[in-house]
This record gives structure tokens, C-alpha cells and sequence, in this order.
């Protein structure tokens, strides 16, 4: 299972324009995953003007300071907001038929 919320970027302008997925299990990555997603975050170039997209501290992380929560609700996905690779390719659809969700989720 995993869960989801609305929220902000990570950094300016934070617009409120995120989907965020959290799992109830840990997911494992390679060390060269690892290193990807970290150059991705810290050291990306805006193609155009050469100029860092990160304001990345000197710790290596993107975070900020927790915000208020606001309107931001946390919800418990199903297959109305996510199926797999596999079931897309199989079925044809991008999320499960509305009254279904007992069915897909098993």
C-alpha cells in the first residue's frame, strides 16, 4: 500500500503543485540509483541559462523546514490513482473502473 498528499515543491517558488507518494514499506535502490537521483537533485543545469536548479544545502539535502499542514489531506491510494505497469499494459486502462477498487487491490 502507499499514500498520498498534495503539497509544495521542495524549493522556491514551493508551489503547491506536487503529488507526493509515500510506501508503508521500504523500497530498495542500487548505489548507482542512489548516485543518479543525487546528481539529478544537486548538480542539474537549467540547459538554457547554465544555471543550478537546486538550492541544496551544504548537507547534500533538499528538505525544509515542516510546514503547517494546512488543507493538505492525506489519503490511502488505490488503483483509482495508480495500477502497475503490468496491469496497464494487460488492461488497456490508466486506473481501475470507479467501484472496483476491492477487485483490483487484492
Amino acid at each position: 500500500h502507499f499514500y498520498g498528499y498534495r503539497g509544495t515543491l521542495m524549493e522556491p517558488p514551493c508551489s503547491q503543485i506536487v503529488e507526493y507518494r509515500v510506501f508503508d514499506t521500504p523500497v530498495t535502490m542500487s548505489r548507482g540509483q542512489l548516485e543518479d537521483m543525487k546528481r539529478i537533485l544537486f548538480t542539474h543545469q537549467d540547459p538554457q541559462t547554465c544555471r543550478y536548479t537546486s538550492v541544496h544545502n551544504k548537507f547534500e539535502s533538499v528538505a525544509r523546514p515542516l510546514q503547517p499542514s494546512g488543507r493538505s489531506r492525506i489519503h490511502r491510494c488505490t488503483c483509482r490513482d495508480f495500477i502497475s505497469d503490468k496491469e496497464r499494459n494487460q488492461s488497456g486502462m490508466r486506473t481501475c473502473p470507479r467501484g472496483q477498487e476491492a477487485r483490483w487491490m487484492a
